[in-house]
């Protein structure tokens, strides 16, 4: 059964470990060592100002050195993750309609692939939510 049904298995498996792989870093994550909060926003607040200064003054504006490495733990591991379940999904459409594969399978691999991406995409959309409540709360303190 494996042998003739290969694509559309290697699609689920593929699938199964992207979304598990996904959990796993939405609950546990992140990974990658985060600078503290304070130190993000008082090194903005630095950059402004000295960009404001030297407009003003008419000079250049000096750009700011990239960080070390772009490639941390937890961009790499979304990468993976996005990887897995596009292969999934493709796996499983290429089992299901080219192989002519066992089509609660190919479902299968779909789905999962599916389901890991969506499962990323809820939770930037509710980080994004949450972040415009908080934003709206500050403001409606602030003005009073």
């Amino acid at each position: 059964m494996m042998k003739k049904n290969w694509c559309c298995w290697t699609g689920t498996g593929m699938g199964s470990i992207a979304l598990m792989l996904a959990l796993i870093h939405f609950m546990a994550g992140p990974f990658s060592a985060q600078p503290p909060l304070e130190e993000i926003i008082a090194t903005n607040a630095v950059a402004i100002k000295q960009a404001t200064l030297a407009a003003l003054r008419g000079k250049k504006e000096v750009m700011a050195t990239p960080p070390d490495s772009l490639w941390d733990k937890d961009r790499m591991l979304s990468a993976a993750i996005a990887a897995l379940a596009a292969g999934a999904v493709i796996l499983g459409v290429l089992g299901g309609m080219v192989h002519k594969e066992n089509r609660r399978v190919a479902t299968a691999a779909v789905l999962l692939g599916i389901a890991t991406v969506e499962l990323q995409f809820a939770a930037m959309v509710l980080s994004v939510v949450l972040l415009l409540v908080l934003i709206a709360g500050v403001i409606s303190l602030l003005s009073g």
